[in-house]
C-alpha cells in the first residue's frame, strides 16, 4: 500500500511540475527575463516608500 501511494504521489508531482511551466502566450503580457514585478529597474522609485 505504501509503495502504491508513493508511486501515485510521484506521478502526480511530476505531472504538476510539467503542467506548471510558463506557457502564457497572451499578447497582453510582456515577456521578461525575470520572475516577479522587479527587474533591474525599480519602477516604484519616487512614489513608494518601502
Amino acid at each position: 500500500m505504501k509503495k502504491l501511494l508513493l508511486t501515485f504521489s510521484f506521478i502526480l508531482a511530476t505531472g504538476i511540475i510539467l503542467f506548471a511551466q510558463n506557457t502564457i502566450d497572451n499578447p497582453f503580457f510582456d515577456h521578461v527575463p525575470f520572475r516577479g514585478a522587479m527587474g533591474t529597474v525599480d519602477w516604484t522609485e519616487g512614489w513608494c516608500n518601502w
